[in-house]
């Protein structure tokens, strides 16, 4: 349904999809500085998640880390419309987009951490 675009300023990229069940999801992959802290629930999932990233990055592996969320309908509609009002913007379009972006990419629940030569 939508791609929220990596950039080096965001260090994050998110994917929403539309599932079988017709239930929406959205997936996020990107630096542990940027996903680590849009989770909910527990700061042992953190705690676990830093721990694998530090033997990722002491054996030279490039780290990733992925989590998840759902989305209601209602929140789906009420964020595609403010991300379309964003993307389409001529003022201020980069901010509104980062705006739209904080609204979704948040309370998620870690998938894993992944290390990449």
């Amino acid at each position: 349904l939508h791609i929220i675009e990596y950039s080096s300023d965001r260090r994050r990229m998110s994917v929403i999809y539309q599932c079988e069940n017709k239930g929406k999801m959205m997936i996020m992959k990107g630096a542990d500085s940027a996903v680590l802290k849009r989770l909910k629930g527990a700061e042992e999932d953190r705690e676990s998640a830093l721990h694998c990233v530090k033997i990722f990055a002491s054996t030279g592996l490039r780290t990733m880390c992925y989590a998840f969320r759902q989305i209601s309908d209602e929140e789906y509609r009420t964020w595609k419309e403010v991300w379309l009002d964003a993307t389409s913007s001529i003022t201020d379009r980069d901010t509104k987009m980062k705006e739209a972006a904080e609204m979704v990419e948040c309370d998620l629940t870690l998938l894993g951490v992944t290390g990449v030569e």
